[in-house]
């Protein structure tokens, strides 16, 4: 069939385009179907350049921007959610969820394109999300993703989070713990986007995953509707000081895998100074409100010296913030020459408690 209508250049796309949608959308209406693992090894087929290229159907349009076009990642959401562990679905899904990342030509890295990958995709639960696809390190967009969730979280205020906001933090933090993208990255630039990123998700989860709802607001990303009927009900009908808990099980993982992260994030604000000290004074800020059990192992992480796991020791954040800030000051040189004199003039010029 391929080779038969590959010399059409016109009615070939359009009748290729079509089906898929019409396959696509029958496969998100009938998750659990015995005919979806099919469907979605058709699309697969379909939508990859490289296979229609094998079978010499290539034409000048992309099935795949077709369909991303047309909800894509929001129906194999719905095929997601509604799977099994172990699937036979699962292969086929995975590769059409990142498979619009493969061509640099057509990437849909447009705010509107990214935030629908967000919304749908990053949200999922962890236990749905499949980062153990290699697929993930070698086509996901993680620097794209954090300059736009930088973006959007510092533009966006998050009053009152719901599970997708938990569960985008996690997704993030599960990703980063595979994939170890923090550490390559060369770009202060990125740095403070992950940090600004991560910060502003950690601080809307409020103090130790609590938090207060008064109305219907949601700290998600646009696009993502609220799945938590009785979160929705207790901020629209519940008293002003109405409160929902977070995931236990979800708050302690963001802890186990953001707190080995605090050396490699220290180390690199160390390196790129310049333009990440503000993002990471909310990120420590924040941790500390949300994992109030773990201040002293975060702030003994600020004060003394640790390695980062990359072969490079960081000072201690106190330590670079004087050789930064007072180490080439006329303060700092006194210290320098004469610790002991400084010390007691200040000594000296100390008011008495109670004293205005």
């Amino acid at each position: 069939m391929f080779k038969l209508y590959s010399s059409a250049p016109e009615s070939w796309p359009t009748l290729l385009n079509q089906l898929s949608g019409i396959i696509l959308e029958q496969a998100a209406s009938y998750p659990s179907s015995p005919q979806t693992p099919l469907y979605l090894e058709l699309l697969k087929r379909a939508a990859d350049q490289e296979t229609r290229a094998k079978w010499k159907a290539s034409s000048p349009s992309s099935v795949i921007d077709y369909l991303a076009k047309r909800d894509l990642w929001r129906n194999l959401r719905r095929v997601y959610v509604a799977l099994v562990p172990n699937s036979p679905s699962l292969p086929a899904l995975i590769t059409l969820t990142f498979l619009p990342f493969k061509s640099p030509t057509s990437s849909p890295t447009g705010d509107n394109s990214l935030a629908t990958f967000i919304s749908q995709i990053l949200t999922l639960p962890s236990t749905q999300f499949p980062v153990s696809s290699p697929l993930v390190g070698k086509l996901l967009p993680f620097e794209t993703l954090l300059l736009h969730l930088e973006s959007r979280t510092l533009s966006t205020a998050h009053p009152h989070p719901d599970e997708a906001t938990e569960n985008l933090l996690l997704n993030l933090l599960i990703v980063e713990s595979k994939f170890k993208f923090v550490e390559a990255f060369k770009k202060g630039d990125l740095i403070r986007a992950f940090l600004a990123a991560v910060a502003s998700l950690i601080g809307s989860l409020g103090v130790g995953g609590v938090r207060k709802g008064k109305k219907r607001e949601f700290a998600t990303i646009e696009g993502t509707e609220p799945t938590n009927k009785m979160d929705v009900d207790t901020a629209e009908t519940g008293p002003s000081n109405a409160v929902t808990r977070g995931s236990t099980s979800a708050s302690s993982s963001i802890g186990s895998l953001i707190l080995p992260l605090l050396p490699i994030v220290l180390t690199a604000s160390n390196r790129y100074s310049n333009n990440t000290r503000p993002s990471l004074a909310l990120f420590l800020t924040n941790l500390l409100t949300y994992l109030p059990n773990h201040r002293d192992r975060i702030l003994n992480a600020i004060i003394f010296p640790n390695s980062s796991g990359a072969g490079e020791r960081s000072n201690g954040l106190l330590r670079e913030l004087y050789r930064t800030f007072l180490r080439s000051t006329t303060f700092g040189t006194l210290i320098a020459q004469s610790p002991t004199n400084v010390l007691s003039a200040l000594k000296d010029h100390e008011e008495p408690i109670g004293r205005v």
